[in-house]
């Protein structure tokens, strides 16, 4: 007989009649809101690299002097139909340690007009946008390391729905003065 689960167990394997307790890891707090979807809609993102080190490039004469990692990351977000077909990239920015993009997800194919249960635990436990993100941080650390480049990215992503015309507003003008003003940016870490 096993032996009892309590609150620090996730669950008992028995191999060869011996029942190995397997205890439970925190669950991470997921960062995505859950009355949004994430399938549908206008999304503001920002992607850093680990601990915000400049892989992408350089900040010289306010002009970005792309890396050859920051090269291939510029050009994958120019290019967002290669990772899916949902998806549309009007504006991002590559700067040296981060990027900002304006990422329009239309996924309304993938279900009927009127999603069954069914249908919607799909969407909210298969977030499109989280798995845009997800594999363009993976071609990326790809191409990296398959040139030999020691490259890592931050784990998770900070995104924001945009909500109306003035906010995409507001953020279409950030992403394109960004350059331009990452003497006072956040991200800057030499500031």
């Amino acid at each position: 007989m096993p032996p009892p689960l309590n609150e620090n167990t996730h669950h008992q394997i028995r191999h060869k009649n011996i029942y190995i307790s397997m205890t439970c890891l925190p669950k991470r707090k997921s960062p995505r809101s859950y009355w949004i979807d994430y399938n549908y809609g206008a999304f503001f993102v920002t992607v850093c690299s680990k601990n915000k080190k400049h892989y992408f490039g350089q900040i010289h004469n306010n002009e970005i002097l792309y890396s050859t990692i920051g090269q291939f990351l510029n050009q994958e977000l120019s290019s967002p139909n290669i990772r899916h077909a949902s998806i549309e990239i009007p504006y991002h920015v590559v700067m040296p340690n981060h990027f900002h993009a304006i990422i329009l997800i239309d996924d309304k194919e993938r279900f009927n007009e009127n999603p069954t249960i069914e249908d919607r635990l799909i969407r909210h436990h298969s977030p499109l946008l989280s798995n845009y993100i997800g594999r363009i941080k993976s071609a990326v650390s790809k191409f990296a390391h398959e040139k030999g480049y020691s490259f890592e990215w931050q784990t998770s992503f900070h995104d924001h729905a945009i909500r109306d015309i003035n906010d995409w507003n507001r953020i279409v003008e950030y992403i394109e003065n960004n350059v331009n003003v990452w003497g006072n940016d956040i991200f800057n870490e030499e500031k």
